[in-house]
Order: structure tokens, then sequence, then C-alpha cells
């Protein structure tokens, strides 16, 4: 997540040199290029932590650090 993010809440994902961005609402919106299998389950924690991220996008909007969430 980025400090002072702009809408819609979502979250930036790295994976062997791909980068993607997903919103945090379902159903979650992927931009960028994802391998597959790694793209449905960066969609499923997403989903899975739906509340948590919308609490931290919060924080991280008023600019309050936000701390790691559990993969």
């Amino acid at each position: 997540m980025d400090y002072f993010g702009h809408n819609p809440p979502h979250v930036h994902a790295e994976y062997g040199g791909h980068e993607v961005t997903v919103t945090i609402r379902y159903p979650p919106v992927v931009k960028g290029r994802f391998p597959a299998a790694k793209k449905k389950v960066l969609i499923q924690w997403v989903e899975e932590y739906e509340e948590e991220l919308m609490a931290r996008w919060g924080k991280a909007s008023r600019g309050h650090p936000i701390g790691p969430i559990e993969p």
C-alpha cells in the first residue's frame, strides 16, 4: 500500500519481476501481469483479509504506519 494512496483502495504485489495492483473491495480488479496460479492465490488472500486491508488503507491514507499483514 502507498501512503496517501489514490482511490479505489488497493494493494500492490510483486512476484518474479511481475507487478500488479489489486483492488481490495469485492470483486477484486487486477491491473498488471502475474502468473495465473500466483494471481489466484493473491486474490484469495485479498478477499480473506478484506476487512484488515480496508482498516490499514484508512490508516495509510492518514499517514499512519500500517505494518505487515501475515501472508
